[in-house]
């Protein structure tokens, strides 16, 4: 008995409602799959992290792991973060096809130029800059290059505001104080300093020299340029020497038991060090919390928590950024519009292929009653995926969103819809699978079969032999 009549008496409502609602939920699934594949090609394309990220029950770990970094502690991590950059910076590189000189000024903006001139040429320097330079060894991070008659910061080390600072005072200027207001007005007075290096207080209305002129705007300009630091040693900055992140150092003096005074240092935690803690802290509750009061307190700390991982984390994911919109501006109309670049590659994406590619194969099978009992399966199976990421079941927090459920949620409901759907042949009924099983039927009733032999023809067969 072939499927068909073996359903014969099925009313013809309930075939037609079967059908539609197996094509129901197969629209449903590839118009999924085709929104989220649509949004690949977009500066904000869609993935599973966060619905991963935000798992619960017993399997919370096992989906919270498929992100690769649930926690996002990588971006804490400078040889991460670096890491991340590299691969992004080749992949920026080949997607839009730089040209050396484009591919040059990215590698600047991503770490820096080895050294910073300035654009003013410079004859000679102040006779009391070039004997302070020859006694004392700037060689390190500032030189003049007398070839170029250019002023040169290196651009690793720099130049600090207070060595700025000394040069323009032993080039016998100083700021003017209040600044002046046209931009093309010298920025600095005339001051006379004495042998021992005092300045001689009073007014002067001495004009300054040419040399003096000439170190002033060579030095301004290249210190403006090496002030401007590469994302990876901002990166490094904000890592290891914002007091926001890395916390504030308080030094005290006391005095001892002998009256002698001690210098006291006090370092208070940053936002990176107090993330990490409450990170423990909220996981450690979170593995002992059982009763309604556990997850009422557990929804406080997380709250404090996340606010604390936006302190610490918000400002690395700003500076990343920062860097892929300036390197925007680097290129061309035609290279832009290529589209955005590839996504970074993290272990997540895997899942969000496999959800797409679920989506949009299922929902076509679904449709057009393909392989329907297979899909239909499979089509279960991906719904109680989603079902298991934070299952309404008893000492389990409820999932955010508008939706209350106990036990059964609307992602149970539709996988108890293709269970009883997989128990008919809708396929056959409408469908793709009813013309290929009927091809194959027809194949088969076509086939010719040769009839056995007898007992009588055997004798005959040997005789004519």
């Amino acid at each position: 008995m072939n499927p068909v009549q073996k359903f014969k008496y099925v009313p013809l409502l309930a075939v037609v409602m079967l059908v539609a609602l197996r094509m129901a939920i197969g629209w449903q699934f590839l118009y999924e799959g085709m929104w989220k594949t649509s949004t690949l090609s977009t500066s904000a394309p869609w993935s599973a992290e966060g619905f991963l990220k935000s798992a619960e029950g017993p399997f919370r770990d096992t989906f919270r792991d498929m992100v690769g970094d649930p926690d996002e502690l990588s971006w804490l991590d400078e040889e991460k973060v670096n890491a991340r950059w590299d691969a992004w910076r080749n992949r920026f590189v080949k997607h839009y096809g730089l040209t050396e000189a484009q591919t040059k000024r990215l590698d600047t903006m991503l770490d820096g130029a080895p050294k910073y001139a300035s654009d003013s040429i410079v004859e000679e320097l102040p006779p009391r800059v070039a004997e302070y330079l020859t006694e004392n060894d700037w060689s390190k991070f500032f030189t003049f290059n007398q070839a170029e008659k250019r002023l040169e910061v290196d651009g690793e080390w720099h130049m600090t505001p207070d060595e700025k600072a000394r040069l323009i005072w032993l080039a016998g200027l100083e700021p003017k104080d209040p600044p002046p207001l046209m931009p093309d007005e010298f920025t600095y007075n005339v001051i006379t300093i004495t042998a021992d290096g005092k300045k001689i207080e009073g007014e002067t209305d001495a004009e300054p020299t040419d040399v003096q002129v000439a170190f002033a705007n060579a030095l301004d300009q290249v210190y403006a340029r090496q002030a401007r630091l590469g994302f990876r040693e901002r990166l490094k900055g904000t890592l290891y020497g914002d007091p926001q992140m890395v916390g504030p150092l308080y030094a005290t003096k006391i005095k001892d038991e002998k009256g002698e005074e001690q210098k006291v240092e006090e370092h208070l935690p940053g936002s990176m060090e107090q993330y990490e803690t409450l990170l423990k802290r909220y996981e450690k509750l979170h593995s002992d919390a059982t009763l309604a009061y556990n997850w009422t307190h557990l929804d406080y700390e997380k709250t404090k928590m996340l606010e604390q991982k936006a302190k610490a984390i918000g400002p690395i994911k700003a500076l990343d950024q920062e860097l892929r919109t300036a390197a925007l501006k680097l290129i061309t109309l035609d290279q832009l519009s290529k589209g955005p670049v590839a996504r970074d590659p993290e272990p997540v994406h895997t899942q969000d292929f496999l959800v797409i590619t679920g989506l949009c194969v299922l929902g076509f099978c679904l449709i057009a009653g393909l392989f329907t009992k297979l899909s239909v399966i499979l089509a279960a199976v991906m719904i109680f995926s989603f079902y298991l990421v934070v299952p309404p079941w008893p000492g389990v927090p409820e999932a955010p969103g508008p939706e209350h459920s106990f036990i059964v949620n609307k992602n149970l409901v539709e996988v108890l819809a293709l269970v009883a759907i997989a128990a008919f042949p809708t396929g056959l009924w409408f469908g793709i699978d009813a013309g290929i099983v009927g091809l194959w039927r027809r194949m088969k009733s076509n086939k010719k079969v040769a009839p056995p032999k007898t007992e009588t023809e055997a004798p005959k067969a040997a005789a004519a032999t």
